[in-house]
């Protein structure tokens, strides 16, 4: 599934203003939650875009999602799936990772919050 990104441009992280062009686009694979029992990987169109600004330092700067998070390669919903996995059904992070076909970390990382606030 590809998803390009939202009409309302991510403001210049440096210098707040809103870009009116872009560089370049890139394909990122993000990872979601299954569909019944197929794995599902969304392609979003992720694109680099130009600050206006001319005293700005930063000239360009990717867009940003607040379901997927900076440098991130899952959806919020994926991870917060993961961390329930591993508090509700007491599966150990390994298997959990291994069965959703990710790796260990990123289990281990999804389920620290769950285990902190109690689900």
């Amino acid at each position: 599934m590809y998803e390009d990104a939202s009409t309302t441009p991510t403001p210049c992280p440096t210098c707040g203003a809103l870009p009116v062009s872009s560089k370049e686009t890139t394909p990122v694979p993000i990872r979601d939650v299954t569909f019944g029992e197929r794995l599902l990987t969304l392609i979003w169109l992720k694109r680099r875009m130009v600050c206006p600004s001319p005293g700005c330092e930063r000239q360009s700067f990717v867009e940003a999602s607040a379901e997927v998070g900076v440098r991130r390669r899952t959806t919020d919903r994926f991870r917060r799936l993961l961390g329930r996995v591993v508090a509700d059904q007491g599966r150990n992070v390994a298997g959990v990772a291994e069965s959703h076909h990710v790796a260990w970390h990123t289990v281990h990382h999804a389920q620290q919050p769950t285990v902190k606030h109690g689900r």
